[in-house]
């Protein structure tokens, strides 16, 4: 038997033609009523199998209009039922049956060689006054219509709660990361303090201890011995200070925030031959020790990449208080960006702190960071953090 079936769902009219084609029978495809009436004189098909909402022409238009021309045996084949309305109206235009999808590839045959099986050999067409098929058809219409909008709200409102949930657990993988990040810095600086208080200090009391031992009596080969340990601690001494400064400058646990970003200064020009110059309007700033050490690392690092990035010789920063804030302003007459590729810029630089992850630091503790930049006019860089602003340990 050829069949033709009508279906505006590339999916759905797939597995039905593989249903079909299973079972023997020869299968034209059509994707709304519009297209199968200009197919079905062509093909001549034996039955017509059709979806009832479709675009351009839906099913009850194509049945109508099919009806004035061919008795072919027609069944619905649709998955928006709205209950006798239905099937009344798919009756009065001369339908032979409605099925309800999805059907088990087994009941549909059957159901479908059951609705043919019992049709007349011959039958008058069926065609309602406009009138009335109006009247019909705009009601069956109207309630599938409802029910589409209302699978739709329900799936738009699906959508937004499932979204809602991702970006909170987006959020909270987010902070938990910034979270470990603030611990893991809490860590550093506990170490940074443990070699210089406690490492440091024993290796000075043994420099000084082996000084007294130079003083002794020694033979030349124990002098040499001696000046070659004393060198070694002298060597281990600058090593464990460099280390100190780079995890933790003393001066910001010692001295405070001012006073370690103006000695910052200077170790960029010494480190990285970057000129810096550094102004505090000297108004009180206090904020919690780590407070002060997050902001000095984001100084720090907002330097670094001007020193590797920025083509110039030359940056300025600020620190000032505003508005129960404190403000950090890290400029330069560089040669730009654009603010949005922050974070590709900070993918670039290899990970590390980068714009995107001091961003979001500084954010998290309640701060804001604004970036002022074009390609050719340098960068501005402003940090703001409120006074009362703490990290929970």
């Amino acid at each position: 038997m050829k069949i033709l079936i009508v279906d505006d769902n590339v999916d759905d009219r797939n597995i039905l033609r593989y249903v079909l084609q299973a079972h023997g029978h020869d299968v034209v495809e059509a994707f709304n009523g519009k297209d199968a009436l200009q197919k079905a004189p062509v093909y001549m098909p034996d039955l017509i199998i059709s979806d009832a909402l479709m675009p351009i022409m839906d099913g009850f238009q194509f049945l109508r209009k099919l009806r004035g021309t061919s008795p072919v045996p027609f069944i619905f084949y649709s998955a928006v039922y709205d209950g006798p309305g239905d099937m009344q109206l798919a009756s009065s235009l001369g339908a032979d049956g409605y099925i309800i999808k999805p059907k088990d590839s087994a009941e549909l045959i059957e159901e479908i060689e059951r609705i043919t099986g019992k049709r007349p050999r011959e039958r008058p067409l069926v065609i309602e006054e406009d009138s009335l098929y109006l009247k019909r058809y705009s009601q069956v219409v109207a309630s599938k219509l409802e029910q589409k909008v209302k699978k739709l709200e329900e799936t738009v409102t699906e959508c937004k709660l499932a979204e809602h949930a991702l970006l909170e657990k987006q959020q909270r993988l987010s902070d938990m990361t910034v979270e470990l990040s603030l611990a893991e810095d809490r860590e550093r600086r506990r170490i940074a303090t443990t070699l210089h208080d406690s490492i440091g200090q024993d290796l000075a009391l043994a420099r000084i201890k082996l000084g007294m031992l130079a003083k002794a009596s020694l033979s030349g080969k124990e002098a040499k011995i001696l000046d070659d340990a004393r060198e070694i601690i002298d060597a281990t001494i600058k090593s464990v200070r460099s280390i100190t400064h780079r995890i933790s400058p003393p001066i910001l646990e010692n001295a405070g925030l001012e006073a370690a970003l103006k000695w910052l200064g200077r170790q960029m020009e010494s480190d990285y031959n970057l000129h810096v110059l550094f102004t505090d309007d000297l108004s009180e700033k206090s904020a919690s020790k780590d407070v002060n050490a997050e902001l000095y690392y984001a100084a720090r690092e907002l330097l670094i990449n001007v020193a590797k990035h920025a083509e110039t010789g030359s940056a300025r920063i600020s620190i000032s208080r505003a508005d129960n804030c404190i403000v950090i302003t890290v400029e330069d007459n560089g040669i730009g960006f654009h603010p949005d590729t922050i974070e590709e810029n900070s993918a670039r630089e290899g990970g590390g702190f980068g714009h995107f992850n001091i961003r979001r630091r500084i954010i998290y503790l309640g701060g804001s960071f604004e970036v002022d930049s074009s390609p050719g006019t340098g960068t501005r860089v402003t940090i703001r953090m409120p006074l009362k602003t703490s990290i929970l340990p």
